[in-house]
């Protein structure tokens, strides 16, 4: 897992994150994962990292 932390980082890739939410057991479906995305990207202490994975 670590390993894909480290590649999701680097890449600026917000599929590598995608997919590690479908892996957690918590997360059962595609709403879900979009929902729990939403929500950590939306904090204001992640705004770099909503940046990162966001830029268009």
């Amino acid at each position: 897992m670590f390993h894909f932390l480290i590649l999701a980082l680097s890449t600026g890739d917000i599929d590598i994150i995608k997919e590690l939410l479908y892996r957690d057991p918590r997360t059962q479906n595609d709403e879900q994962v979009e929902k729990v995305l939403e929500e950590i990207l939306s904090l204001p202490e992640n705004k770099e990292m909503r940046k990162h994975y966001l830029k268009k």
